[in-house]
């Protein structure tokens, strides 16, 4: 069983590795056929196209992926905060009622509709209110894809959201291509 687990992880770790190098806006379809995108763009047709985009409505597409440690996945209410040059989203609860969130060794993916364009994202903020059988989380990473530009920003995490161990933090702080703090 052991060795299983291992191999999982290892593979989750390979696809995080491959995602995180990768310059370029690959897509893939996950089982249920929803879009998933791999790799950060910040290339100046990006950039050109969102600064045309500026103060238009769009909508964000934000995937996390929950470490496949056996109690990486989280009960509790998870919380996020996009911030971007040119403005933030209000506090959002991440919540699919249609399935489990934040599984162990998974991954979610959430539409954020916002009134205008954020600009070229600058931070995640990320937090849960540690309640639940199991409110300790390991995020692995958050992508962010804006649905209008097409424009993409990695978050590498790869930490507990734990209020008993390690750091006892519930929050984190994640910058584009950097580890979170």
């Amino acid at each position: 069983m052991k060795i299983v687990k291992q191999a999982i992880q290892f593979s989750f770790f390979l696809i995080l590795l491959a995602a995180m190098t990768s310059c370029g806006g690959n897509s893939s379809s996950s089982a249920d056929g929803t879009e998933t995108t791999a790799g950060t763009s910040s290339t100046a047709s990006s950039s050109a196209a969102t600064n045309a985009n500026l103060g238009q409505p769009t909508s964000y597409r934000i995937t996390f992926r929950t470490g496949c440690d056996e109690k990486g996945g989280t009960k509790a209410k998870v919380y996020v905060m996009i911030i971007g040059a040119e403005g933030r989203t209000d506090e959002l609860q991440m919540v699919d009622p249609t399935k489990p969130n934040f599984v162990s060794c998974s991954q979610d993916i959430f539409n954020i509709p916002v009134e205008k364009d954020l600009g070229e994202i600058q931070e995640v903020r990320l937090w849960h209110d540690n309640t639940g059988d199991n409110p300790s989380w390991l995020v692995e990473l958050a992508q962010i894809k804006n649905v209008k530009t097409n424009a993409r920003w990695m978050f590498p995490c790869g930490k507990w959201l734990d209020g008993e161990t390690g750091d006892q933090s519930t929050s984190r702080i994640l910058y584009p291509g950097k580890e979170c703090s």
